[in-house]
């Protein structure tokens, strides 16, 4: 519309001139244009269009409002117009509503789906805008404004259930799309189904909401509530489905309508005894009918299972709607009607579900599952002793009969879920299940796979039952009888299931031992004892044929039933726990065991050689948990013949079966080498005539097939003996037993060839295997077994494989040069470095010597750095990885291991292996870099013993190459090469420090190293060299080196110099000594100013050609592409500072080397220009990276700590503020970045220069500290100055903590002005932070005795502290305050006040009430809110005044407002008080400078108002709500306040009792007879 005035617009709405499509452009215009006149616009287009939505018919769609989507969302525009509008004003609400928007939104949603079915995208928008609209429209902005009717609400309920069927059914065809509808479909439900809900609740006539619902949308109602859980995504829909459950059991359940379900269920109690009483049938009985025609009439099974589906729900939501109606608790007391209320429902649920067992069995187990379940945790039965119970148990004993009769045919029903249920049965209780324990026997023994899971819950509650009751043989005996009746076909499929997994045994295990009486020990084992006596005759009596097959007769007597027994058998004595006399008592039946079951079995094996799992397998398996848990009872009563003759059936057991590929020779193989291992051990304690050899040949036995045995270190075993199907795993597990369980024993009796052979497999494995990314505890490898040894101290303790575990790795390494990596290596350097290595003359007796001509072709091969880069492959990365875990593994030794030879042999190692990875530029960069880091991590290691002369003195050059070649090696953005990068610069930095300073102590004797000295000498020159030619390639890493080398100069030059002016010599100083490298310094002196001056140039060219460029954008490319380069020249700041450092130690003899006065001259030119780039590049527009602000901030750091160096030499006294300025500017805009470390430095900086000021330099500083704090102060109220005063209080904290004694002097004068301004400050922030550092500075300003304070000062620091006590405090700081928060600003409070009393006693003569009364206000901050003692009509006063209870009564009294919220606080906290308590009684703390006479008379004044702290704290104690009530905070508390006590005199304790209330004074008295008892002295 061209003029739009209101006249106008309301014509064209309400007129029939304009299209649908032109009056909804009309309105919208209308709305979204703000210059036009129009009164109450957004009162009159929300009537219009509610109007036209409702009037609206789908005759014509094109046409219709309804299906106009832009319609609805000028709707919800102004629907958010008018909720925005409630949440700023409650009194302006919007209109009324009038027209039935519901009904509307019923109708769409039956348009789009029945026309707009197959329109996916106008049906997901169209959805979206309802679901908005729905969401506005019942929020509490329109609660008084539309109030749908319940007719209406049903009416668009059925339509949802209509509309999310039929989106169920597309959504499952697999629609992207279609998925999106659903959602938004969904989230509308969820809106719609809540408000429904709600309604329900409410309504006056619920009989009606029932009929209409059981008679209506019920049975739909359902099949969405199951339905649509089972989508792809169904967990996204679980608010529809539990939207759907609130609104069917409170509607079936409404309070009103549980009365009428009493007699109904009654009844269905009293047919289970036989006593019908029902006359008239109630109306909620159609609840039943229904279900009950969904079960039966119903030809669709889908319906059928929605019906069983909501049963469980459906019983405990009428449990706890029955119990909150009669208003009773769930309990074991319920009267006899509740009861058989309740028991009824679970009747008529269990009659529904009983007609569907034919239909649905899965279902119907499943259903009933959940209903058993939802007896259990509602405790609905008891188990009581009358007819009641009764009546219950016949029901559930039925229920326990069908499931024995289901176990006999699970091709019907799942044995899972007949499981399930008999678990619950069993929760419920044990007589369901006792007596039927039979029948579930063989099903437990050998489940179905789907029901292993299942199997095993029930078994462990089975097992409970039994602890719970003390009748572990009753579970014992049934298991025999139930295995002796158990028929299989292969016994290792038995082996596999639940009963026999690891995680029941141990159940087992811990059962037995914390719930078996002690009395059953015995008996229980001669119960296993008689079972396997059993079995061991019948194998003995039917002997195996020869040559011919076995029958089904003899196989079924010879099936190997003692393997399951032994199963049980092994947990259960190991996990006996018995007195010294019960273990006498197994003595015979230990005996019986071997001489009736042990003995026999092994001499049958022994003769026959077959059958092993029948006689020898659980024969071994015994006789090592025996020997194990009952050595002193079974072991040590073998006779000596007896113990030789099981030595040897051990060793043919494992002889016999080592190379044998059955099941049962695998697993005998182990357990045969577990048994050999233990023999050997137990043999070597108690046999002492059983020789050395004898022994050790047990142990080599099963050694010498296992470590002779090629391994296959990519295989892995989960630990169980049924999964031993391979050789490979056999070793892996005989490796276990070796390294794990019997390493000690092995070490003692192992051979020498073992010992080597041990080694090799250990370390080997590590370097050949690659490391598995996915680490699985359950699952063992060689790698993680050798990985575990390697971890423990017994393998660097085995002294047998010492002299064998380097030798090893080096024996290995050059084996892997030999093999694999000569063939890599595809260069010329790394073909001689590798030619080099193999070649190496490594003798194990001799110390390495290289010859002349070794190091010389050493050093030929290191010189071309510059090689051109190759290409990557997988064969010499691998090479890389094995080099890099090699030296790991000679990292692991400690250097005890590493005799003189083998330190050299090493250090010459990893040298060689450094350069060959450094020079192979044919492998990733990342695997380069950190086996560059081991090996150089192992140098260090073997310098730092300084008892072998390093590889890298061997030749200047060698060091050369070590420091220049990290350099060449390439990057990339992986954080975590980046990471490894910077520890190898470290690292390497580190070692030449070491190299370095070792050969200048050599230098710098009485009788100088020749040889030392020249290789300083040359290490100097070739560290200049580069410098000196301005080699751009090479200058930073030059930089980089030469940085390390004055570094190591300046802590050699100053521990030096410090021993000249100790011994007078200091005039003895020669500059022309080696060790002071003045030529070197000079050259790097020149290289720095020359730096210096061309890097102002470029500075001042880039910020020249910023401020001709207009263009935003071009001038953050040119500042960040020369950002990029000019960063490259911070160490030429570093190299400056590092000169000034080295001019200060030398003296003025240095002048004649460093131009000290054209440095600092071109370090002030440098400055402004420096500081111009710095804010240019850190702006926010810039758009740096990380990194490249964290180099500029490094820069930043650099470049002060030199210009402050230097100008502290050669500043005049007007040149001081303009040094202050740069520091000031500086150090805002790097805390502005945020990055810690750069503030750090700057601080340091910042504080070593103010020691280096001058009296009157400090006047400037101070000077320029005041006017700053007035400024400050006068711009307090702006709050875009929070940064500014911030940096201001963080330099002055550090003035206050850095000036030297003599300048705190001056200083000392000035602080209480600082506080005054501060305090000031800090009354107008909002910022919490700032209040913080306040404090802090308050904590160092009192900390310092040498600041001394008169009373007048002291009052300005208290009224400083008491701006956390302001009234409005909560008001600017309350929503930045946290719990953690609070307790560390009371524990700075604290400080603070035990500061003053430690240091400042004396200032407190004339203010301490004030003192005292911030202390009685920190007492407040213990308190805590007693609500349950709060009146109710405490409660409405609150309400009615718009506060919270417990907030009103914490913000009372004394408490400080800010921490109110949060009291009580912790222990903590109260134990700092407590110690701030404890101070006040002291006399004269011991680092007090105080006038005596002051001191004295403050301490006579004391008494006389410490008895207010006590008064204060029985005044809180005596309050009805509030109080310190934890028990831990008093506990803290009273001896502090025992010790204010002792200061009292009778006069005072007369005056605390006066003041104090009834209540008050009885707490008093108590605290008094508690002190006089437990603290008072009295002298004895």
């Amino acid at each position: 519309m061209s003029e739009l005035s209101s006249e106008k617009i309301a014509r064209a709405l309400k007129g029939a001139g304009l299209s649908s499509k032109q009056r909804i452009e009309a309105a919208t215009e209308a709305w979204l244009n703000d210059d036009l006149f129009f009164p109450n616009k957004d009162d009159f287009l929300f009537e219009w269009l509610c109007n036209l939505l409702i009037r609206s018919n789908l005759k014509n769609p094109n046409e219709s409002p309804l299906l106009n989507i832009a319609y609805w969302q000028l709707l919800n525009k102004l629907m958010e117009h008018y909720d925005a509008r409630v949440k700023l004003d409650r009194k302006r609400t919007p209109p009324v509503i009038r027209a039935y928007l519901v009904l509307a939104i019923s109708r769409v949603l039956e348009y789009l789906y029945t026309k707009l079915k197959d329109d996916v995208k106008k049906r997901t928008e169209m959805l979206t805008e309802l679901n908005h609209c729905v969401q506005l429209l019942f929020s509490n902005s329109f609660t008084y404004s539309y109030r749908p009717t319940f007719e209406h609400m049903a009416i668009i309920v059925d339509q949802i259930a209509t509309g999310l069927s039929i989106q169920i059914d597309l959504t499952k065809k697999g629609s992207l799309t279609e998925a999106k509808s659903m959602e938004n479909l969904a989230r509308l439900s969820e809106n719609i189904l809540e408000r429904y809900d709600s309604q329900i609740i409410q309504a006056g006539n619920p009989r009606k909401i029932y009929t209409s619902i059981i008679g209506g949308s019920f049975r739909s109602l359902l099949a969405i509530r199951r339905r649509v859980l089972t989508l792809e995504d169904g967990q996204t829909y679980i608010g529809v489905s539990q939207r759907i459950t609130d609104v069917l059991t409170n509607a079936m359940f409404h309070p009103d309508n549980i009365s009428e379900y009493v007699s109904l269920l009654k009844d269905a109690f009293a047919n289970v005894q036989n006593t019908n009483s029902l006359k008239q049938i109630p109306y909620v009985k159609s609840t039943f009918d229904e279900l009950t025609s969904m079960v039966t009439q119903s030809k669709d099974k889908e319906v059928l299972i929605d019906a069983l589906d909501v049963l469980p729900t459906l019983f405990s939501s009428f449990v706890v709607g029955f119990r909150t109606k009669r208003e009773m608790q769930i309990s074991s007391t319920m009267q006899e009607i509740e009861r058989t209320v309740e028991f009824g429902f679970f009747i008529e649920a269990l009659s529904i579900l009983n007609k569907a067992r034919g239909g649905s069995p899965k279902f119907y187990l499943k259903s009933l599952g959940g209903l058993l379940k939802q007896l259990l945790q509602l405790n609905v039965y008891s188990a009581r002793n009358d007819d009641i119970t009764k009546s219950e148990q016949t029901v559930l004993n039925v229920i326990g009969d069908d499931m024995v009769t289901y176990m006999s045919d699970l091709k019907k029903y799942d044995q899972g879920l007949i499981f399930d249920v008999a678990d619950t049965l069993l929760q419920i209780d044990l007589s369901f299940i006792e007596s039927r324990i039979t029948s579930f026997w063989p099903g437990l023994l050998n489940p179905v796979k789907e029901a292993e899971k299942s199997c095993l819950t029930f078994t462990k509650s089975v097992l409970q039952v039994y602890s719970a009751s003390r009748q572990i043989d009753i579970f014992v005996n049934d298991f025999l009888v139930a295995l002796d009746a158990i028929d299989f076909e292969d016994a290792y499929t038995i082996l596999a299931k639940p009963l026999f997994s690891r995680e029941f045994l141990e159940v087992f295990a811990m059962t037995v031992n914390k719930h078996m009486p002690a009395a059953q020990a015995l008996a229980i084992f001669e119960r296993f004892a008689t079972e396997l006596y059993t079995a061991a005759k019948q194998v003995s009596q039917t002997p195996a044929p020869k040559k011919h097959k076995r029958s089904q007769a003899q196989k079924a007597n010879r099936k190997p039933v003692a393997r399951f027994i032994i199963v049980y058998l092994v947990e259960y004595v190991g996990a006996l726990r018995l007195s010294q006399h019960q273990r006498r008592s197994f003595v015979k039946a230990s005996k019986d065991l071997f001489e009736q079951f042990i003995q026999p079995s092994l001499e049958q094996w022994m003769e026959s050689k077959t059958d092993i799992e029948c006689t020898a397998l659980p024969a071994i398996q015994i006789h090592f948990s025996l020997t194990n848990t009952l050595f002193d009872v079974y072991w040590k009563h073998l006779e000596e013949d007896q113990r030789e003759w099981l030595a040897t059936v051990l060793k043919e057991v494992f002889k016999s079966n080592f190379k044998r590929k059955t099941q049962s020779a695998r697993i005998s193989v182990v357990t045969s080498v577990d048994a050999l291992l233990q023999h050997a051990y137990f043999a070597s304690l108690v046999s002492e005539n059983t020789p050395a050899r004898q022994t050790s040949e047990l142990v080599n036995t099963a050694l010498d097939a296992i470590v002779d045995t090629k391994h296959e270190e990519e295989v892995s075993w989960d630990g169980t003996l049924v999964h031993l199907d391979s050789s490979q795993k056999v070793n892996l597990a005989c490796w276990k037993l070796i390294t794990d369980e019997w390493f000690d024993v092995v070490c003692r009796f192992v051979s020498n060839e073992h010992a080597e052979k041990i080694s090799s497999i250990t370390l080997l494995s590590l370097v050949h295997t690659p490391n598995s990314e996915n680490y699985n505890p359950n699952v063992l490898t060689f790698q993680v077994l050798n990985k575990t040894l390697l971890r423990s101290a017994n393998f660097y303790e085995a002294r047998c494989l010492k002299d064998h575990t380097i030798k090893t790795l080096v024996k290995g390494l050059i084996e892997l040069f030999r093999a694999d990596i000569l063939e890599q290596s595809s260069n010329p350097s790394t073909k001689l470095l590798a030619r080099s290595i193999i070649d190496l003359k490594l003798g194990f007796e001799n110390p390495l010597n290289l010859s002349a001509e070794d190091i010389s072709r050493l050093r030929d091969t290191l010189e071309p750095l510059d090689a051109m880069d190759e290409e990557i492959n997988d064969a010499s990365t691998k090479c890389v990885d094995q080099i890099a875990m090699f030296m790991k593994l000679f990292s692991l030794f400690p250097m005890e291991y590493y005799d003189k030879a083998y330190r050299r042999q090493a250090m010459a190692l990893s040298f060689y292996a450094d350069a060959w990875v450094i020079s192979n530029k044919s492998a990733d960069s990342g695997s380069r870099i950190k086996a560059s880091l081991v090996c150089r991590n192992l140098q260090a290691r073997l310098i730092s013993t300084h008892t072998v002369k390093p590889f890298l003195v061997l030749d200047p050059k060698f060091l050369n190459w070590f420091v220049h070649s990290i350099n060449e090696l390439p990057t990339n953005n992986d954080l975590s090469v980046m990471k490894q990068l910077s520890s190898l610069k470290k690292l390497t930095s580190d070692v030449n420090r070491d190299v370095l300073s070792l050969m200048l102590s050599h230098t710098g004797k009485k009788s100088q190293d020749a040889s030392a000295s020249d290789y300083v000498e040359q290490i100097l020159k070739l560290s200049v060299e580069p410098l000196k030619k301005h080699d751009k390639t090479r200058t930073i890493g030059a930089s980089i080196w030469m940085t390390s080398i004055i570094e190591t100069l300046n802590s050699y030059i100053r521990t030096r110099v410090s021993s000249l002016v100790h011994n007078k010599m200091h005039s003895s100083l020669d500059i022309n000594d080696t060790v002071y490298a003045s030529k070197t310094i000079a050259s790097v002196g020149c290289y720095v100013i020359e730096s210096l001056d061309k890097a102002k140039e470029e500075v001042s060219e880039m910020l020249e050609l910023v401020r001709i460029i207009e263009d935003e954008n071009e001038q953050n490319k040119i500042i960040m592409d020369f950002t990029t380069e000019f960063i490259k020249a911070n160490h030429v700041l570093v190299l400056a500072h590092l000169l000034q450092d080295y001019v200060h130690n030398i003296g003025s003899a240095a002048e004649s080397v460093v131009d000290t006065a054209q440095l600092s001259k071109k370090l002030v030119t440098l400055s402004s220009p420096f500081i111009q780039f710095m804010q240019a590049s850190l702006r926010p527009s810039t758009l740096l990276s990380a990194e490249l602000k964290t180099e500029v901030l490094n820069m930043t750091t650099a470049f002060i700590a030199a210009f402050c160096m230097t100008l502290s030499r050669y500043q005049q006294v007007h040149t001081t503020k303009r040094v202050i300025a740069v520091i000031w500017f500086v150090y805002s805009m790097v805390s502005k970045s945020g990055d810690q470390a750069s503030i750090d430095s700057l601080s340091a900086t910042f504080s070593a220069w103010i020691q280096t000021l001058s009296k009157e330099e400090y006047e400037i500083l101070i000077k320029s500290f005041i006017e700053e704090s007035e400024e400050e102060t006068a711009q307090k109220d702006d709050i875009d100055r929070l940064h500014s005063h911030q940096v201001f209080l963080s330099l002055l904290k550090l003035v206050v903590l850095n000036s030297t004694d003599a300048q705190k002097n001056n200083l000392k004068k000035w602080i209480p002005k600082f506080v005054l301004k501060q305090s000031l400050i800090v009354g107008k922030t909002r910022s919490l932070e700032l209040l913080s550092q306040t404090i802090l500075l308050l904590i160092n300003v009192t900390y310092d005795n040498e600041y001394s304070f008169s009373s007048f000062d002291m009052s300005l620091i208290l009224s400083c502290l008491l701006q956390i006590a302001s009234p409005n405090a909560p008001e600017r700081f309350g929503d930045q305050l946290n719990k953690d928060i609070v307790s560390a600003l009371f524990d700075n409070c604290c400080d603070v006040l035990a500061n003053i009393l430690r240091n400042h006693r004396d200032s407190l003569i004339d203010v301490m009430p004030t003192f005292l009364g911030i202390i009685q206000s920190l007492l407040h901050c213990f308190k805590s809110t007693h609500l349950s003692l709060i009146t109710k009509k405490r409660k409405s006063i609150d309400k009615k005044n718009g506060t919270d209870a417990s907030e009103s009564l914490v913000a009372h009294g004394k408490t400080i407002a800010l921490f109110a919220k949060f009291a009580p606080l912790d222990d903590s906290s109260a134990e700092k008080f407590a110690r701030l308590l404890s101070l006040i009684p002291q006399k004269n703390p011991s680092n007090q400078k105080s006038n005596s006479s002051v001191s004295l008379a403050l301490w006579r004044s004391m008494p006389r108002y410490v008895p207010y702290v006590l008064m204060e704290y029985f005044t809180i104690q005596s309050n009805s709500t509030m109080s310190i009530a934890r028990p831990q905070i008093k506990a803290i508390l009273t001896p502090s306040l025992y010790e204010i006590l002792d200061m009292c005199t009778d006069a005072d304790r007369s005056l605390i009792m006066t003041a104090l209330d009834g209540s008050g004074k009885s707490l008093f008295k108590t605290f008094f007879a508690s002190w006089k008892d437990t603290h008072k002295y009295t002298g004895q």
